[in-house]
């Protein structure tokens, strides 16, 4: 079968090409139908079901279908076939035809709608406006909020510079009592002035609480709108869909007689896929990495025997780079007064927060016996994995066997390869402010000439599943690392910083804390481990507060640095059976008219 573009004077038509670069499209009724392929075209209906699913490449957002048309020509003369029920998902501008057998030529390829008046509506017209009703009355709700946001800004606005104001007055406007007046700093000066700072501390906090709330109501209530509005998306998108058919129109010219077929291509949002792991060692230390695609499809259409190839490419991407906008500067705005929390929160924020960027969210816990049991090892059976072809950007996995996946929105997981016998290196991490527990971590390299992407990973310890903890993109040749869980054959004994000696009074210029603390570690395991220990020195906000490291001494204790974080990092080297002693001990010197605060 060949192609070739059909040459004719501007006309009005009721189609659309896929040469134009802007699709349009009209509804025409039924009857109108016949009209339209004129008297010279013979025009043959075919339901998009009846053409057999060939294969479908998925990437990230969207995916490219491909089906095999074919139909017995009785004779020659010009034909249209008319594909009925393409999905909404569709994008109008991506239909096309590739290839083909037999003795026909394409001439056109163009996308018409029509109205079905069978059709039953699955949504009625009142749920769609009860929808669109709700979706007013969150915005009108979101509004008065926001209105109510702007008030309480300006409120702590004032009572900012109000305070500002209080501060800066200065002393010379107090009388003196040969004026009659008052000492500056009478008891009742000071009596005012503790007022104030009361009145304005609990002020502060007042309005701090109703910023906080608003804006937790207000991000509740845009959560609210967003589902709202995709409800009525979903409803509208419903109802019209019943209403009107897609046609994919391919117009041929027939020279012979005879079977013809042509691939139709198109593509759909709707859809996505992800990566999975599975990550699993054994006694040797060789670590198995069970590569999973996890694909969803929400297209409108089943995957129906197919051929599946997954990619990496990213259509939406663009291949243009984006413009360089001008750099600006300008004044900073006035400070906004933030909500204080507690001490108890700010620590327990910390903590959790420190967890996740230094554990890599590594969530170790042990399950139930029924739970363990479904997660062990079973027995080996062969398992098919993808064929990998690498692109000049990209690469794609081919699933060996046609698969069928329902558009029910559901993720469907695939086995995109299993690569055994990985080399690992095993190292520790510990973290005894937040917990006294050494946590394993196995570090490999990529050993495929393909890439593993971001994504969540079951840890298999000894056919055992342990922890769950992401992978991180990784480019063929490159490490990756994941955590195996606690060692108990690691013991921990942590002596918290705490303050020691304080010099305070009018003897010393400022006051001095000293804080001395101690991480005792033993290896009870028969060989070597390589350890690396973090923990915190406090990280002075004010230039007139300085806080000196005096033990561990850097530079001069080897294998011991300071991180931008400020974290005090030893990476050292533990024998069988011994025990590694490491002390803290700092400094933290500051005015002595004032107080410090410790936020660990």
């Amino acid at each position: 079968m060949s192609t070739e573009t059909k040459k004719e004077e501007p006309t009005t038509t009721t189609t659309t090409t896929t040469t134009t670069e802007a699709t349009a499209e009209i509804v025409v009724d039924a009857k109108e139908e016949e009209e339209e392929h004129g008297d010279d075209a013979v025009a043959v209906t075919k339901m998009l079901k009846e053409c057999a699913m060939d294969s479908v490449v998925l990437y990230s957002d969207r995916c490219e279908v491909t089906r095999v048309v074919e139909h017995e020509f009785d004779a020659p003369g010009l034909y249209d076939i008319c594909i009925e029920g393409m999905p909404q998902s569709m994008q109008k501008d991506s239909l096309r035809v590739s290839g083909g057998v037999g003795n026909a030529t394409v001439l056109e390829v163009s996308m018409k709608t029509r109205v079905d008046p069978n059709a039953e509506a699955k949504t009625l017209p009142e749920d769609v406006k009860a929808k669109k009703e709700e979706v007013e009355r969150i915005r009108a709700k979101l509004s008065e909020l926001e209105v109510q946001n702007e008030a309480l800004q300006a409120s702590m606005k004032w009572l900012e510079a109000w305070s500002v104001d209080v501060a800066n007055t200065p002393p010379s406007q107090a009388k003196t009592p040969k004026d009659g007046g008052v000492p500056f700093l009478s008891e009742d000066y000071i009596a005012n002035v503790r007022n104030f700072t009361k009145f304005y501390a609990e002020e502060q906090e007042r309005l701090a609480t109703q910023d906080a709330a608003l804006k937790e109501e207000m991000g509740k209530t845009k959560e609210e709108l967003a589902r709202a509005s995709m409800a009525l998306d979903q409803a509208t998108r419903r109802m019209n869909a019943t209403h009107v058919v897609s046609i994919a129109v391919v117009s041929l010219q027939v020279s012979k007689a005879g079977k013809a077929a042509f691939h139709l291509v198109y593509r759909c949002r709707g859809c996505s896929w992800s990566s999975k792991y599975d990550l699993r060692v054994g006694d040797e230390k060789k670590v198995e990495v069970t590569y999973f695609g996890a694909v969803v499809n929400s297209t409108g259409e089943t995957w129906d025997n197919t051929r599946l190839t997954l990619s990496t490419a990213e259509p939406a991407a663009g291949g243009e780079p984006p413009e360089l906008e001008t750099a600006k500067v300008s004044f900073v705005p006035l400070p906004v007064v933030e909500k204080k929390e507690s001490r108890f929160k700010a620590k327990r924020m910390m903590k959790s927060n420190a967890c996740d960027e230094m554990m890599c969210e590594c969530e170790c816990a042990m399950l139930p016996d029924d739970s363990l049991m479904a997660q062990e090892e079973e027995a080996p059976m062969e398992v098919f994995v993808a064929e990998t072809k690498r692109g000049m950007t990209s690469c794609s996995f081919d699933i060996p066997r046609r698969t069928t996946i329902e558009s029910d929105g559901e993720a469907h997981k695939v086995t995109i390869a299993v690569v055994p016998d990985i080399e690992s290196k095993i190292e520790y991490l510990l973290l005894p402010r937040l917990h006294d527990a050494v946590y394993m971590k196995a570090v490999c390299k990529n050993p495929c000439d393909f890439c593993f992407l971001q994504g969540p990973s079951n840890v298999f310890v000894d056919g055992s599943f342990v922890a769950k903890c992401p992978m991180e993109y990784t480019a063929a040749g490159q490490e990756f690392s994941f955590f195996l869980g606690p060692d108990k054959d690691l013991r921990v004994v942590y002596r918290t910083p705490s303050s020691v000696a304080d010099k305070k009074g009018i003897v010393f210029k400022n006051n001095l804390d000293t804080f001395v603390g101690e991480i005792r570690v033993k290896n009870n395991k028969d060989t070597e481990v390589k350890l690396t220990i973090q923990d915190q020195l406090p990280k002075s906000t004010s230039s007139e507060v300085t806080v000196t490291l005096v033990e561990p001494a850097i530079p001069q204790t080897p294998n011991v640095t300071i991180e931008e974080r400020n974290l005090i990092t030893w990476n050292k080297t533990i024998s069988a059976g011994q025990t590694e002693v490491f002390p803290i001990r700092f400094t933290v010197e500051y005015p002595k008219d004032k107080k410090v605060t410790y936020s660990w």
